[in-house]
């Protein structure tokens, strides 16, 4: 099996992790209570206990195998749809080839910097799977202090949590197209498999751009290409089957159990394991497929831009500030109204070091109206414009990859910051810690050591549109229109002395772009966290250090949803289907 997952760590550097990141002080806590209990009652639930002794090699193969990841136990049938779509799927076709997935989707743990040692890791095929796991954590392992960690995609910080028991939906893939364009997906899918999904159809959901992201992201918002068009993930969903605290499996929608529903949009998986989720997707007529098979192709732009001077470090900070300040000016100038939101959400790839890249989609029914905002934007470009082009790609396969650099497992660094409005001080701050020459000057730099194509970048993405209107749900962040994601990726395969000296660097890197961000917190230009209510501009601390934060989630249950009204109203729906806080690995909401 492991040979068709080259992206991932032998048998050999699996066990050698142990020296790089080892167990907790003190060891890892053992499971409680009888384990048979589950693997006698379901042989076809995958149950990966943490080894007891440090000498029990194949033990610990088996124990770091689930750790790291959990093969699909059926075909995947992404080649036999390629075939179906001819033309239109080289570009799918070429990323499959790149990761050689062989027919067999895994899902694998993507930070592997994070990876902890949880008690066991029980991996769910089916309902009763998850009914068992549930009702084993609360009355075996909560009272001891083993806490259950719920993992979809394995993105987040959670997904492998020290001394806990993990259960991972990633056997729970099914996505399947009913009526009136309403997707049925499994709790444990990917998002690449959801797109999958519609390309059949002809349609689409806002889902996040990251192909091996899990649905979980649903569940904090989430927001794609589509967002502007179509509103957050959340604004799609029409119901969730779900496994509460005390293992009763319950269906939520506007009909029955509508708190509940309310509650999963936005709240950030604490109501209970959502094992199923009902979306509603949206026709991409404005797409036609001009090759005449069933994909859905778009009207894309990419440019990388760079001054006059020279391409490396470029020691002018008006590229980026005038890129965004104008294309704004022109989104503002194009459209009549803020709702006529005919192009995708605008981003805009900050490298260090190097150029900046900008790219957005067109979802207006009218490909020349595009061709003729795309000129309209490249002329409000003060910049030479080095590559760059206007073309109809596939939705689908091509534009839902373009994060696929980072969809690949490696050691990642990131944090964010949200802000309401923008001005051209914060993106000086942005363009200066990017591309100017004050990197250079950083105790830091020397250690940096990038390899080419792995820089750290910030992507800077302006909403708006129909993301930012706020809907009936639990979400608390819509009134951020300008986001900024740092991130960085270190290859794990370095060795070791280097990998230490990049990843502190890294986390140098960023805690000098956060203190240079830090004026901002509390001039007016920035608003407050939403979860904690202190200024702060939605810097998320993990563990002390949000640079080590992936997906934001905390540990320690410190985080709240502060706007007014909605953390009360989820209290309530805590204290009533979770009142001893059973999952509360995640922004825990307290019973009220």
């Amino acid at each position: 099996m492991a040979s068709c997952l080259p992206c991932l760590p032998s048998a050999k550097k699996r066990n050698a992790y142990r020296t790089v990141h080892p167990p907790p002080e003190g060891g890892i806590k053992s499971l409680p209570g009888p384990v048979s209990e589950l693997t006698s009652q379901f042989p076809d639930m995958d149950v990966a206990v943490a080894p007891s002794g440090k000498d029990d090699v194949q033990a610990w193969e088996r124990y770091n195998f689930a750790r790291f990841y959990t093969p699909a136990k059926k075909k995947y049938n992404g080649y036999e749809e390629l075939e179906r779509r001819g033309k239109s799927s080289e570009a799918l076709r070429a990323q499959f080839q790149t990761v050689e997935f062989d027919k067999v989707l895994p899902t694998y743990t993507w930070n592997q910097d994070i990876i902890g040692y949880p008690s066991a890791i029980c991996t769910c095929y089916r309902v009763e799977h998850v009914v068992a796991v549930v009702n084993f954590a609360r009355a075996h392992c909560k009272p001891v202090g083993i806490e259950l960690a719920v993992t979809s995609g394995r993105h987040s910080r959670a997904a492998m949590a020290d001394n806990c028991i993990v259960l991972d939906l990633s056997g729970m893939k099914d996505c399947e197209m009913l009526r009136d364009d309403v997707l049925r997906v499994g709790g444990g899918a990917q998002l690449h498999e959801v797109d999958l999904a519609c390309n059949r159809a002809g349609t689409c959901v806002p889902l996040g751009g990251c192909p091996t992201t899990g649905m979980g992201l649903v569940l904090m918002g989430g927001y794609g290409h589509m967002s502007r068009k179509f509103g957050l993930s959340i604004d799609s969903l029409l119901e969730v089957t779900l496994v509460t605290s005390g293992g009763e499996v319950l269906v939520c929608n506007r009909s029955q159990n509508a708190e509940l529903l309310w509650a999963n949009k936005g709240g950030a998986g604490n109501f209970g394991v959502v094992v199923e989720m009902k979306l509603q997707t949206y026709k991409m007529s404005f797409y036609k497929d001009v090759g005449g098979g069933s994909g859905t192709r778009v009207l894309f732009q990419q440019r990388v831009v760079a001054p006059v001077e020279k391409l490396g470090f470029v020691g002018r900070k008006d590229i980026l500030v005038n890129m965004h300040m104008h294309r704004m000016k022109a989104d503002d100038g194009f459209f009549a109204t803020s709702s006529d939101c005919k192009v995708g959400v605008s981003h805009a790839i900050v490298v260090a070091g190097g150029p900046v890249i900008t790219w957005q989609v067109w979802t207006g029914d009218s490909v020349e109206e595009g061709k003729r905002y795309f000129k309209e934007i490249d002329k409000q470009l003060p910049a030479v414009v080095l590559a760059g082009s206007v073309n109809m790609v596939d939705y689908h396969s091509d534009l839902q990859f373009r994060y696929f650099p980072f969809s690949k497992s490696a050691s990642a660094y990131l944090t964010e910051v949200w802000f309401e409005e923008m001005n051209e001080r914060i993106l000086e701050v942005i363009a200066d810690c990017f591309t100017g020459a004050t990197i250079r000057q950083q105790p830091f730099y020397g250690d940096m050591n990038w390899k080419s194509g792995q820089e750290p970048v910030c992507h800077t993405q302006y909403l708006g549109g129909r993301a930012n209107i706020d809907g009936d749900d639990a979400f608390c962040l819509r009134r951020f229109k300008y986001w900024f994601l740092l991130i960085a990726v270190i290859d794990h395969t370095l060795p070791l002395q280097r990998y230490q000296a990049q990843k502190a660097a890294t986390q140098q890197f960023f805690s000098w772009v956060k203190q240079r961000l830090a004026p901002f917190r509390s001039d007016g230009r920035a608003s407050d966290d939403p979860y904690t209510g202190h200024q702060q501009n939605r810097i998320v601390q993990a563990d002390g250090d949000s640079s080590s934060a992936v997906n934001y989630y905390t540990r320690d249950g410190s985080a709240l949803f502060s706007l007014p009204g909605k953390m009360q109203r989820l209290q309530r729906i805590k204290a009533q289907y979770d009142p001893g806080n059973l999952f509360c690995v995640n922004f825990n909401v307290r019973p009220g």
